[in-house]
């Protein structure tokens, strides 16, 4: 049975992906009302408007980057997503695994 990790890791790595959730949030916030100012008949101003777009892409590469590294460990990818090498490791482990079972071992155990 896996251990479990402390509290305080976990309190820790949920509070380390909030705060590229909130600086997405905020990318996202500023990106609507800069627009929508825009179609309200203000000039559009470029500077807010770019800080604003690289700070909500800045959040979606860490948190979809976070989140890819979460499932190659767990081999929850799609072998087209990974290396070469990754794949033909993960191919001969899988061909491993399927000649290590034994087709019949449900019915020996009845």
């Amino acid at each position: 049975m896996q251990e479990m990790k402390p509290v305080y890791q976990r309190i820790l790595a949920i509070l380390i992906l909030c705060i590229p959730g909130a600086l997405g949030i905020y990318g996202f916030s500023t990106i609507t009302k800069s627009l929508f100012a825009y179609l309200g008949g203000e000039p559009l101003n470029w500077t807010t408007l770019i800080i604003a777009l690289i700070c909500f892409l800045i959040a979606l590469f860490f948190l979809g980057g976070f989140i890819f590294h979460r499932d190659k460990k767990k081999h929850r990818i799609q072998p087209k997503l990974l290396k070469k090498e990754e794949r033909e490791q993960l191919l001969k482990a899988e061909a491993q695994e399927n000649t290590k079972k034994d087709k019949y071992a449900y019915y020996k155990k009845v």
